[in-house]
């Protein structure tokens, strides 16, 4: 989910950096979660998969209510708390 998180962040970005209004980045969203969803040869989406269709859903929702830089300030919070949770990795 981290990495969804950062990939959300990045995207939000860029679309704040070219001007893109709210709805375009929603439909880039959309597009993206429909990307992860999985295709009728595959039943079950990953777990990885459904926890960044799960990130992404919820990025959606808050930008329908938020601006884009209310979205991107509530990822990178959002990001910060996960990074923090993760395990520092032993010597």
């Amino acid at each position: 989910m981290l990495a969804t998180s950062r990939e959300l962040i990045s995207r939000l970005e860029k679309a704040r950096a070219n001007g893109a209004s709210n709805d375009s980045l929603i439909a880039d969203l959309r597009q993206w979660v429909a990307s992860l969803l999985p295709s009728s040869r595959r039943v079950r989406l990953t777990l990885n998969q459904d926890g960044a269709s799960s990130v992404i859903a919820s990025t959606i929702k808050r930008l329908g209510t938020q601006s884009i830089d209310e979205g991107l300030a509530g990822l990178q919070h959002e990001q910060q708390l996960l990074a923090a949770s993760k395990p520092s990795p032993t010597h």
